[in-house]
């Protein structure tokens, strides 16, 4: 644990196990912190137009598997590294809401052809 003087934010140093003390120390604190909040939420539009749309057309399933893959890359960079815990935390955050969207695609994609499936079956036979 770090032993940081008083005058310091004491909620940061348990969050981030830094001392943030000084006005520059403080300002980019906060601008790191508005950074990982909007990246946290950086999919979620994507993800609720998905759900709400009931499918993920226009989405690239490369594009999206190779976010993945990134992402992937980092929580076992962030563990092999042994970096703060808080960099650990933020990449589980961002696989996770990325898997989210692969997932998604791939349950809309599978559910599409299935309704195809279904929409052919019924045209044979009342055909």
């Amino acid at each position: 644990m770090v032993d940081c003087p008083s005058e310091c934010w004491q909620w940061a140093t348990k969050l981030a196990g830094e001392c943030v003390c000084t006005h520059a120390d403080k300002l980019s604190f906060s601008l790191w912190m508005t950074s990982i909040a909007s990246g946290a939420v950086l999919e979620v539009p994507q993800i609720l137009l998905n759900y709400l749309s009931g499918h993920s057309e226009g989405m690239s399933v490369l594009f999206v598997f190779l976010w993945l893959i990134g992402d992937s890359l980092n929580v076992m960079g962030c563990t092999l590294a042994d970096t703060l815990p808080t960099q650990l935390y933020i990449a589980y955050v961002y696989t996770g809401a990325t898997l989210l969207l692969f997932v998604q695609h791939l349950y809309y994609s599978s559910f599409k052809l299935i309704q195809l499936d279904i929409a052919e079956l019924e045209d044979q036979l009342l055909h």
